[in-house]
């Protein structure tokens, strides 16, 4: 294993420093480990994906082409906002889930048979 110079926990320290948001940077103004502000904005916003996962989801279930949107262009803004948020939090969406979804919320009266 490396042995970290000084130099190097400076540099590692302020490239994290003139990267986050100034509140952020605020809060741990006094922190000079840069291994220590990592792993304490990893811990903060861990939990933030849960949050975010726990909402998202909801929003998986309820999304419904009959009950929300109007039009095919809000339907797939939805989706695609759903499963842009869900890959951010590690849940892998497929192009099958996609379909299935989308399928399974349609009006009947709105699907097409292929020919």
């Amino acid at each position: 294993m490396m042995k970290r110079t000084i130099l190097d926990k400076a540099e590692a320290l302020h490239f994290l420093q003139y990267h986050l948001h100034s509140d952020l940077k605020f809060e741990n103004i006094n922190e000079d480990d840069p291994i220590v502000l990592w792993q304490s904005l990893k811990d903060r916003f861990n939990q933030q994906k849960s949050i975010v996962f726990s909402k998202t989801h909801c929003d998986w279930i309820a999304l419904d082409f009959k009950k929300k949107c109007t039009c095919v262009v809000a339907y797939r803004s939805a989706l695609r906002r759903i499963v842009s948020r869900l890959c951010l939090c590690d849940q892998k969406i497929t192009n099958a889930n996609m379909i299935e979804k989308t399928l399974s919320t349609l009006h009947p009266g709105n699907i097409v048979p292929y020919q």
